[in-house]
């Protein structure tokens, strides 16, 4: 059971697919932040689009082909959480965005863009399950993320495991942690 919580927000996307380049104007890439409904209502012309969807509490929906015929498209949403974790380099810098890897149930989850944001360092819409983020040491770090690093700063890896589950919170604060020094 997904529960919404008064002014909760939910975020839509969709973007059209278009195949001959030659209809670029008729693209359509579209984002909506609109209050929390038990559905909502979109006139869109019939064709091939990429739908998102982002809810706190909500897995994260994605589907790269939805086909709309001019009929209603129903999507079902799973529970979910957003999750929020704080990191902290020696020398007390604070830091969003490093290499890490996420596992869910013991699998790597792929596609990073789906479920990251790199600006603040939070996941979005994660299904239920147990997870382990794990931040990678300095010297596994790939070399765009070592470069944004002061000079001097080295760290080791760091497991921090988490779980979602029917008793989470729609943002899960799992807390700050400290990169140990290496």
């Amino acid at each position: 059971e997904i529960v919404f919580f008064k002014d909760q927000k939910i975020s839509i996307h969709f973007q059209r697919i278009c195949q001959d380049p030659k209809q670029f104007f008729e693209m359509l890439d579209a984002n909506y932040l609109l209050p929390v409904s038990e559905s909502f209502h979109f006139n869109l012309q019939p064709g091939s689009y990429q739908l998102k969807i982002l809810l706190p509490g909500v897995a994260s929906y994605g589907d790269l082909n939805v086909l709309i015929d001019g009929g209603t498209l129903e999507v079902k949403l799973e529970p979910g959480a957003d999750v929020n974790i704080k990191l902290i380099t020696p020398k007390n810098i604070r830091r969003n965005a490093l290499g890490w890897e996420l596992m869910r149930d013991g699998k790597v989850m792929p596609n990073k863009m789906d479920y990251y944001d790199y600006a603040t360092g939070n996941f979005h819409g994660l299904p239920y399950g147990k997870y382990v983020l794990k931040i990678l040491g300095s010297t596994e770090q790939p070399k765009q993320m070592t470069n944004m690093l002061p000079e001097g700063v080295h760290f080791g890896s760091l497991d921090i495991p988490f779980q979602i589950d029917i008793n989470s919170p729609p943002v899960l604060e799992v807390g700050e942690f400290s990169l140990p020094q290496k």
